[in-house]
């Protein structure tokens, strides 16, 4: 994958804007970060400064950094990441192209492989019951495959464990049956962001539906909006939140079911994220049976 020249000269600009639970900002570019701001994961700095970084956000201390690159750029970036101080080296393979749009919608941007690093108010998610399953406590990195990428050139350092999709999709479920009603409202959107084309994740969602909570339901009706027609299959449990006395679960029900009667498959697309899907699959197995077994620090 090249690496893309267009996103090399934008400038850096900030945007701080209020957000329904706490404030955030956005920055376009790879201006350098400071090492202090990160000395909970001493070394990570190293890797969040690699170049080619497009665009990242802030809220309430989760951050995301997205980046462009060819293989042997993410290879540089993957040792630093195996050099860094950190309890866990995870590493994830998805099916890409990596696509985040900017906050104001104004801006698409496509990368190659994203770092996500909780911390502050965010980190607090974690520590509720089975949070840790939904949202990650440690730095992970994320590679967004694509048909044309070589990943036998991919060079993964022994401290990194890496992991396919459906594992990190099996962690999550698991987290939905938190105690929590926070942990249950908010995973049921990661879930769905994870894979639209996982049936046990429609299943976990389908669940949700049925909570004891309509603020947990409701998240559960706009979750399964992902999964297109096959959220079909949910569509009794989902028209049952009519009956609910909270007007703005009846109100997001209705606007759900009226998406999921008239929404169309893409085939194509399916089709597509199963072969990547399978292609990662694959090659997570080839690195799994030609590695001795490891222990993250």
């Amino acid at each position: 994958m090249d690496a893309r020249d267009a996103w090399v000269a934008v400038s850096v600009c900030i945007v701080v804007v209020p957000l329904s639970w706490g404030l955030g900002q956005e920055t376009f570019g790879d201006e350098p970060l400071f090492a202090e701001n990160y000395s909970d994961w001493p070394g990570l700095i190293h890797v969040l400064n690699q170049p080619d970084r497009l665009y990242s956000t802030w809220v309430n201390g989760n951050e995301d950094f997205y980046y462009s690159g060819d293989i042997e750029a993410f290879n540089a970036a993957l040792r630093k990441f195996a050099e860094a101080d950190l309890e866990v080296h995870e590493l994830v393979l998805r099916p890409g192209p990596g696509v985040v749009a900017s906050w104001h919608g104004n801006r698409e941007i496509e990368f190659s492989w994203h770092v996500n690093v909780r911390g502050g108010i965010a980190k607090h998610l974690s520590t509720e019951d089975k949070g840790d399953l939904v949202w990650n406590p440690h730095p992970m990195v994320s590679l967004y495959v694509t048909e044309d990428m070589p990943l036998d050139k991919l060079n993964i350092p022994e401290q990194i464990t890496v992991h396919e999709l459906s594992d990190v999709s099996k962690r999550v479920r698991t987290g939905l049956s938190s105690t929590d009603q926070t942990v249950r409202g908010w995973g049921a959107g990661v879930l769905s962001r994870l894979d639209p084309y996982d049936d046990a994740n429609l299943e976990a969602i389908v669940k949700l539906l049925d909570d004891d909570v309509d603020w947990v339901r409701l998240n559960a009706v706009l979750a399964i909006k992902a999964y297109g027609t096959k959220a079909q299959v949910g569509e009794d449990a989902v028209r049952k939140c009519l009956e609910s006395d909270d007007e703005a679960l009846r109100e997001h029900t209705q606007q759900t079911l009226d998406y999921i009667d008239t929404v169309e498959d893409a085939p194509d697309e399916a089709l597509r994220f199963s072969d990547l899907s399978n292609k990662i699959a694959e090659f997570v197995v080839s690195v799994q049976t030609s590695t001795p077994a490891k222990s993250n620090k």
